[in-house]
């Protein structure tokens, strides 16, 4: 059992017992006050509660873990003991990590039911993160924080790329299981396996464009909220000073104010363009793709706050 795991499923250090005896208040004083002011506050304490800072060194003491077993490429022992530690700590990063590793063990053994192991262990990220989702929405409430609510979206967006990722590689996987079953010759049965690795669905390369200028056009979204609030935060601070004696520092400001509204101009820009041209691309793709019967039933298409405590922005998601 791993230690900082075991505090993040409620268990706890078992304290030494003080005994009374010859001399106990000089060697310790006030220990009996001390240990009756910890166990009060013991008490006070929340139960089942957890902060996303709390929670980051519990997840870098599972990948701690595992570390050998990623040094050494033991993929199905470092993705067995990581889903272990995620059903304790309820952390959809370390079942996402399992879902990694379990993809290297099918890539390395070529092994589907280690894939599909995968693509389990991302489902249940999924379904964890979605609850989050909704408690950065508002439409739930939890005490037991194991990431930022806020960062959910990003995190949903790369793990669904990661079980389209895991689904293409078992695919891949049963193709060359079924060439090798065949009986051909191991001349045709190569350049069938070469055949079917350029083939592409219709639609993909305009699909990727698309999401590739999507993405630059979410990026001018950012640069225009990032400007018109420099730009109002300087003109707050010019209100504030008191002419002539500040006129050094409302030049200063009106300069730093015109630099901010530069860059929102130029972000409105660049998301007219991008997203503009990246939407266009990526719905035409989708309609080929669709029509040639290899696209689902519905499409969808959102750009989501993309936020946490190391960056914000805007993703990208979609299913086609």
């Amino acid at each position: 059992m791993l230690p900082g795991v075991a505090m993040a499923s409620g268990s706890s250090a078992v304290r030494p017992m003080i005994t009374a005896g010859p001399g106990l208040s000089a060697a310790m004083p006030g220990a009996w006050t001390q240990a009756l002011m910890a166990k009060k506050k013991k008490k006070k304490s929340a139960k089942g509660t957890l902060t996303p800072e709390a929670a980051e060194p519990k997840r870098d003491a599972i990948r701690a873990a595992v570390a050998s077993d990623v040094e050494s490429e033991s993929w199905d022992a470092a993705a067995s003991e990581t889903e272990t530690n995620a059903a304790l700590l309820g952390d959809p990063i370390s079942y996402q990590e399992a879902a990694e590793f379990r993809y290297k063990q099918a890539e390395a053994d070529r092994d589907v039911d280690a894939a599909k192991q995968g693509i389990e262990d991302a489902q249940i990220a999924l379904d964890i993160l979605h609850y989050y989702d909704a408690v950065a929405s508002g439409e739930a409430s939890s005490n037991w924080k194991v990431i930022d609510p806020s960062s959910a979206g990003s995190l949903i967006f790369d793990t669904e790329a990661l079980i389209a990722r895991t689904e293409e590689l078992i695919e891949e996987i049963e193709s060359d299981d079924d060439d090798v079953g065949s009986g051909a010759g191991a001349g045709a049965g190569k350049a069938t396996k070469e055949r079917k690795k350029r083939e592409t669905k219709p639609g993909t390369v305009m699909i990727a464009v698309g999401s590739a200028a999507t993405l630059i056009g979410a990026g001018g979204l950012s640069m225009v909220g990032a400007g018109m609030a420099i730009s109002a935060q300087k003109q707050n601070e010019v209100e504030e000073q008191v002419l002539p004696d500040d006129q050094d520092e409302v030049t200063r400001l009106d300069r730093e104010g015109n630099q901010a509204n530069l860059i929102a101009y130029i972000g409105a820009g660049v998301a007219v363009a991008g997203l503009g041209a990246g939407i266009t691309l990526i719905v035409i793709g989708a309609k080929r793709r669709k029509e040639a019967g290899n696209g689902p039933s519905s499409a969808s298409l959102q750009v989501v706050p993309a936020l946490s405590r190391r960056f914000s922005g805007l993703a990208v998601r979609g299913r086609f």
